[in-house]
Parts: C-alpha cells; structure tokens; sequence
C-alpha cells in the first residue's frame, strides 16, 4: 500500500564526513568530481560491475582512437576566418566528447519514447489526453543485491504505480540539495522517463523503496512533459552525472518500449521523416559567428565550392578548433 512521504519514510543518511565526495561543490561541473574508489568500497557497491568493480561519472576515462585529429581545413563566408575541423570519438569516457555523446543519446530516446507511446496509445485505444509521459524517480535501499536486481525491483513498482513503459537511467548517488555536493544515502536511484495511463501518485512509498514524480522543470506542474525537446534536455541532465559501468548502457529501455516490443525498425517506418532528420548530418559551423555558410580548403589553398553543401565525413561528430582568428575575409 502506499504511504505518505509526509510520515518521514526516508532513505538513512550517512554522516556528512563519510558520504560526500571530496572537491565536488555547487560551483563546479558534475564532471569536475571523480569518484574516489574508497567512497565506493565504503558504499558496498563493488557488486555493481565495471573494470574496477565500481561505477564513474560520464568524462572521466580516456579519449578513443583517432579523437582530437584533424580531418579538414575550413573557411567561414560570413566572417572571413578560419578553422580545423577535428574528429570527435563520441564515446561517453573522454573528456571531450561527453557532453556531445549525451547529447546524442538524450535526442535519439526523446524521438523514440514521444513517438512510442503515441503508438502505444493508439495500440491499445488510450485517448492522448489521458495520458502523460512523466520523470519518476525510485530508490532502492543497497542491500548488496546486485544492479540487475535493484533494477527489476524498480520497474515492478513503475508498473504497478500505472507506468507502462520508458527508458532509465541509473544514479549510484545523489545531489543534496542544501549543499549541492554528492552524497552517497545508502540508496541506488532509478531515473525513469515514461507514458503513464490513469491516476499516478506523485510520491510515497513501497515497502522500504521511494517513488517520486519529478514536477516539470519548465511548466512546474505535474503535467508531464510537452514534447521531446523538454525530454531531451531532462536526459542530458540525466547523463551528466549517471552511473556509468563498462559494458553496460547508460540508457536502458522496459515495458511497452523494450526493444523486445518496440523495435526501432517500427518507428522508422511510422515515421521516417522525422527518422531522417535525426539522422541527418548537420552542416559544420563556424565557431566565431555560429554560421553554416563554411567551406573547405583544398591543399592548393583553393577554396572548394562543394563544400558549403558537403559535410566532411562524420560532421556530427566533428568539432571546430581556430587556427586563424584575424583571418581577412574572403
């Protein structure tokens, strides 16, 4: 049955001297802190997998092959100046490509889950209206069980808090919210995304484990959210400080959006227009004015016409370094 938050059925906390992770203030990035190995022996989370037995934070490994070469000499129309376009390895380790890496993640489930509950709820007869697609949160006591277990735990009580089905993120610690700092509070938390139909309580608890609708961060209602664009940035927020384990996805599906039932083929051929445009290579930028309007450099030093309406391969994954500010226009 489910209890009021009211009546104090909170996580224990551990003293402030033993859980807050040492250097990671409310003035510094989420990707400023590492995750010192003694706080998670502390923890007990060494269950959790990963090389190390343990759990980081997105940016805190190592850049992939080739990441940082440069792979193209460009020039801006617009303002005249020019640039290196460099590779960018995407992968959710480096130091550089992170936040770019998370980007690419939050977009692509933002796509897939709007679209799949609006075929979802065309499957099963749902009106629209009724229902939402919502940020919960649930949190689990760490009692040694193992993050496969902790997890199905928190999608059973998803499901039977009238969520059909999303994605997830996994959060081996938290913000405290006086403080800004992580703290470890003895709980693994369950950041769910998902189309809830019917009546969903915004908080309570189930047995020993919290669930909690998280209010919109733009509407401040309990509304749900309006589109993908406000999913999109939630799950960028999301991976910034997810718990990241080798070998395993940082975004996970369940429900009526697992793989299993939602294959991806479906929603490209339901939708493939928007199925291109997620997948388009989008035009390099200036990284002075912001402008699309660039164009290769050949070796000769000639300016090539094709490449204002040619991307070099893998644009999307490319990034901009300025090699001549005070460059004369052209």
């Amino acid at each position: 049955m489910l209890e009021s938050l009211s009546e104090s059925v909170v996580a224990p906390v551990y003293p402030a001297s033993a859980n807050l992770i040492t250097g990671c203030s409310s003035s510094q990035s989420f990707f400023e802190c590492a995750l010192p190995p003694s706080v998670m022996v502390q923890f007990g989370m060494g269950y959790l997998g990963g090389s190390d037995g343990s759990p980081a934070l997105p940016g805190h490994g190592e850049a992939g092959p080739g990441c940082g070469d440069r792979v193209q000499h460009r020039s801006c129309s617009s303002c005249g100046r020019q640039f290196w376009v460099k590779r960018s390895c995407m992968m959710r380790e480096c130091p550089e490509c992170y936040e770019k890496w998370a980007f690419r993640e939050a977009r692509f489930a933002a796509w897939r889950i709007w679209t799949g509950a609006k075929r979802r709820c065309r499957e099963l007869g749902w009106a629209w209206s009724a229902c939402r697609v919502l940020h919960v949160v649930v949190s689990i006591p760490d009692r040694g069980q193992g993050l496969d277990a902790a997890r199905s735990s928190a999608y059973d009580v998803a499901r039977r808090h009238h969520l059909d089905g999303g994605t997830g993120v996994f959060h081996p610690f938290r913000v405290d919210d006086a403080t800004g700092e992580f703290v470890l509070d003895g709980c693994v938390h369950f950041h769910f995304i998902a189309l809830a139909h019917g009546d969903v309580p915004q908080g309570g608890t189930d047995g020993d484990i919290v669930f909690k609708v998280i209010r919109d961060a733009e509407c401040f209602d309990f509304g749900g959210f309006r589109g993908p664009p406000g999913i999109r940035r939630c799950l960028m927020y999301l991976l910034s400080h997810a718990g990241v384990l080798e070998g395993r996805h940082a975004v996970t599906w369940w429900g009526s959006m697992s793989h299993r039932l939602l294959p991806v083929k479906v929603l490209q051929d339901l939708y493939p227009d928007a199925w291109d445009e997620l997948n388009r290579i989008p035009d390099v930028r200036c990284p002075f004015c912001g402008s699309t309007r660039t164009f290769e450099i050949l070796d000769d030093g000639t300016v090539d016409p094709a490449g204002a309406a040619r991307s070099c391969r893998g644009g999307h994954r490319t990034k901009g370094e300025v090699i001549d500010e005070n460059a004369a226009r052209t």
